[in-house]
């Protein structure tokens, strides 16, 4: 599973990771910036977003989110990981040490099988930011 496949599975998997509220990332296709939700209006008829890199804000219409946007959804972060594995049903054991986390897996549990881990690093507690090595084995377990 690529990793693009991985962050669909643990989309679909939790799907509140591309609810349009707060921390949510909206893409604008025509003038090629990327944006953070910071607010939504009390109707849900607006939002508040915050450009990347710059300290401006604008409010868009919910309405013409379709016309110009793309929505990219939220981080996905450990908590995010973990709601992934429940929903998945997905058997894991943790362990945690000083900057890291050890995401522990039995093949075959209770039977003669293999223990197969990865770390995710906590200092960069996103899923693109980790190793190529915790993706792949993120995705490999979220694939089944």
């Amino acid at each position: 599973m690529t990793h693009e496949e991985t962050i669909k599975r643990i989309q679909k998997l939790v799907p509140s990771v591309m609810a349009l509220e707060f921390g949510c990332r909206i893409f604008n296709k025509e003038l090629d910036q990327l944006l953070t939700v910071t607010h939504l209006s009390s109707n849900n008829e607006c939002i508040n977003c915050f450009y990347d890199g710059e300290s401006n804000t604008t409010w868009i219409w919910t309405k013409y989110l379709n016309y110009n946007f793309k929505i990219l959804g939220k981080p996905i972060t450990l908590a995010v990981l973990f709601q992934a594995f429940e929903n998945n049903k997905t058997e894991v054991e943790l362990s945690i040490f000083a900057n890291k986390i050890l995401i522990g897996h039995y093949e075959k549990p209770n039977q003669e099988g293999y223990y197969t881990h990865c770390y995710w690093n906590l200092s960069k507690d996103n899923f693109n930011d980790q190793s190529e090595e915790t993706k792949g084995f993120i995705g490999g377990l979220l694939g089944n």
